[in-house]
């Protein structure tokens, strides 16, 4: 992907207008444009993934712990959407926000959007906004998801 100028990249529950794909790449600033989320905050955001089932909670709970307690992070930082994201690959691959994103994509939650705002703040990364919300806007069309919410046989992992 580091041999393109600009990428589009969507999740499978978006179908992207391609006659309004122009529109949507415009000329970005930052190497990584998203949609601003509904939620505010990250923390709340959490509280959302654990009622919904969309992950493990004692995950997200320690993920949340240690934004909170060793790294200070605060509330109401925002929040991202991530079914789109406009990048400059090259710029984003190599990037301190990609490397730290992943890392805590892969440690903690594997709900992007809890450590996307982290991983903004952590590295004072400008993050460029979409014009619109991920489920509403001008560019794509939401389809919506058909998998089911995690779900675990261990009763330690069932603690809400």
């Amino acid at each position: 992907m580091e041999q393109f100028d600009i990428a589009v990249w969507h999740d499978s529950s978006i179908v992207i207008d391609c006659f309004k794909l122009d529109d949507l790449i415009g000329s970005r600033e930052n190497f990584l444009s998203v949609f601003r989320h509904d939620e505010d905050c990250t923390y709340a955001e959490a509280r959302k993934v654990i009622s919904t089932k969309k992950d493990n909670p004692i995950r997200v709970a320690i993920q949340m712990l240690y934004y909170g307690l060793v790294e200070n992070y605060t509330a109401r930082n925002g929040v991202f959407e991530t079914g789109i994201m406009v990048m400059r690959p090259k710029e984003f691959h190599h990037s301190e926000l990609r490397k730290l994103w992943w890392d805590h994509v892969n440690t903690f939650s594997c709900r992007d959007q809890l450590s996307l705002p982290y991983a903004v703040w952590k590295t004072k990364t400008s993050v460029g906004i979409l014009e619109g919300r991920g489920h509403q806007n001008a560019y794509s069309e939401f389809r919506g998801h058909k998998h089911s919410r995690f779900s675990t046989a261990n009763p330690l992992l069932k603690i809400d």
